[in-house]
């Protein structure tokens, strides 16, 4: 219960600060940097904790560099995106909408997608030679329990929150 309670109050003080930092709708994840680390090394806990992973092993140290290399590339994704959503805010905004800027944004969005399902595909492959099936299924319930606890701390628990249970 307090390890629920505390993990709940780190949550909720990360995310009061990114919220504290929002601007015109959409903050740059640059300036987000030390709150998405902080995120960030609450999850790489909750994998430790649910893989019930040796990070000190020659093992353990390859999976949590394989993650955070993932979690970097998807961080870089997000932040390209945000800024391709908040170009495309701005110029549908505009009183005249210029269709070769719309276009031209929309195909980068296009290629940025296409790079970020490449990379999903590589992290799949590179997870399935690293982990078991069972470390891949607690993997994956790790990942499930964060965004719980994340949910949790924005929003409240949902209703069919409490019948699901990723306890070892």
């Amino acid at each position: 219960m307090r390890k629920s309670a505390l993990v709940i109050c780190v949550i909720l003080a990360v995310l009061a600060s990114v919220v504290a930092s929002a601007n015109d709708g959409w903050a740059e994840f640059t300036q987000k940097d030390d709150n998405w680390k902080k995120l960030q090394s609450f999850r790489i806990w909750t994998i430790i904790d649910m893989l019930e992973l040796d990070a000190t092993s020659e093992k353990g140290i390859a999976i949590l560099e394989a993650i955070n290399r993932y979690a970097e590339k998807d961080h870089e994704f997000y932040a390209a995106r945000g800024r391709i959503a908040f170009s495309l805010r701005q110029a549908l905004r505009k009183h005249h909408v210029d269709d070769n800027e719309i276009s031209r944004l929309i195909v980068e969005l296009d290629e940025l997608n296409s790079g970020y399902l490449q990379t999903k595909l590589e992290e799949y492959q590179e997870m399935k030679t690293l982990l078991t099936p069972l470390e891949r299924a607690k993997l994956l319930m790790a990942e499930e329990k964060f965004r719980q606890h994340l949910r949790e701390a924005m929003h409240g628990p949902r209703k069919d929150d409490r019948k699901r249970s990723f306890r070892r």
